[in-house]
């Protein structure tokens, strides 16, 4: 798990990919962000991300069709229960996504232990011990 700026990588290892969870950011800081930790980004991402996220709280979507690393966007940093409910269901996408790259789709407990640990790893992110 890597942490800069407004984005949380998380290394979903025994998968072989990354969900890149970020806030309070646009289409171009995600791609820059993405091409710079040796992402593939496709060329209509901008295009595609912004009309899908243009009136969302929170958005799931590949960064390009044939890789399985995935962007988990929020409109803000989650503070309350709400917002945190915007990032838990963001995170059921990626599970859906990566159980179709992965061929879990009837593997119901791989995909259980795929979101709580992509819960996990975002609560402790959003979530620090003092």
């Amino acid at each position: 798990m890597s942490r800069k700026e407004n984005f949380l990588s998380i290394n979903v290892e025994i998968y072989r990919l990354h969900v890149v969870v970020t806030w309070e950011t646009k289409a171009e800081q995600i791609a820059i962000y993405a091409k710079k930790h040796g992402i593939t980004v496709a060329k209509r991402f901008i295009d595609d991300f912004e009309e899908n996220s243009r009136e969302a709280l929170g958005l799931c979507m590949k960064f390009e069709n044939d890789n399985p690393d995935l962007i988990v966007w929020m409109e803000r940093r989650p503070k309350k229960a709400s917002e945190y409910a915007t990032l838990y269901h963001e995170l059921y996408h990626a599970v859906d996504s990566i159980s179709e790259s992965r061929n879990l789709d009837k593997e119901e407990e791989a995909r259980a232990y795929v979101f709580e640990y992509l819960v996990t790893q975002a609560n402790k992110f959003f979530w620090p011990l003092k």
